[in-house]
């Protein structure tokens, strides 16, 4: 499956490569490489994500979700729901955030935690060296 040999991409294969990624795309615009590569079964999960994102999206209509700028009440939500759902992911994007992919969600929240971690690290050094 990974293996696949490399050749050049066909005008047909380009074409109905445009085609799948626009029907395999989810609600919040991400697209489903796995099910793309099922239907080039002569081309790989990498292969169909690489040439599409590298040559073929600058050419097509195909809108792709990339950033999110989160405002304050978005990052509170987020917060609470780690709190309340315990990270399950998965239930935090179906529930509250059904316009962001789970990775999303983990990132920013993995961000935050090193932000508090940086300024408890300020505020303890500055206790130790400041008394």
């Amino acid at each position: 499956m990974y293996n696949k040999e490399y050749k050049n991409w066909t005008e047909l294969e380009k074409s109905q490569l445009v085609a799948v990624v626009e029907r395999s795309k989810r609600k919040c615009g991400q697209v489903d490489w796995d099910e793309v590569a099922r239907c080039m079964p002569s081309r790989s999960r990498q292969q169909c994500k690489s040439y599409f994102m590298n040559i073929m999206k600058k050419d097509c209509d195909v809108k792709m979700v990339k950033y999110h700028t989160w405002t304050e009440q978005e990052v509170g939500l987020l917060l609470w729901c780690t709190e309340v759902e315990s990270k399950n992911w998965e239930a935090i994007q179906r529930n509250y955030f059904s316009g962001l992919t789970k990775h999303q969600l983990q990132a920013k929240h993995s961000y935050l935690m090193q932000q508090q971690l940086k300024a408890k690290a300020k505020t303890d050094s500055f206790l130790v060296n400041g008394s």
